[in-house]
């Protein structure tokens, strides 16, 4: 299991595009997308392994963008007046982790779908 679990910022995307938040991140990072569904997984500059969960998220403004991640401190300039945002969850992994790891960042896409889609708002 993961000693530590970080929730970043959302990142603006178009209405048919996809843009990880690590590419944002780090440009050492190296996108290996999983491509069943909402997991993608990250290995870092140093070799680490990440899992990441991405919910898409229709918001209206950055008062609602507050809301969902009170976490955040400062929200960048696009988040005026709302928008599509990708809510981004990133698991480190061990490597040794392989099926628990990406269980475990799907049981977390699983928990965000379930809580984002009762929310009005969600994606249709």
């Amino acid at each position: 299991m993961p000693r530590e679990l970080t929730i970043l910022g959302p990142t603006l995307v178009g209405d048919a595009e996809f843009r990880p938040a690590a590419a944002a991140v780090d440009a050492g990072i190296g996108l290996r997308l999983v491509r069943g569904g909402l997991v993608g997984r990250f290995t870092d500059a140093d070799g680490r392994v990440v899992a990441t969960v991405q919910h898409p998220r229709r918001v209206r403004s950055d008062t609602e963008v507050r809301r969902l991640l009170p976490d955040l401190t400062e929200l960048p300039p696009e988040a005026e007046g709302g928008g599509w945002w990708w809510t981004d969850v990133f698991v480190p992994l061990h490597d040794d982790a392989g099926s628990v790891g990406t269980a475990l960042a799907e049981a977390i896409a699983d928990h965000a779908h379930a809580a984002l889609s009762t929310q009005d708002g969600g994606p249709r």
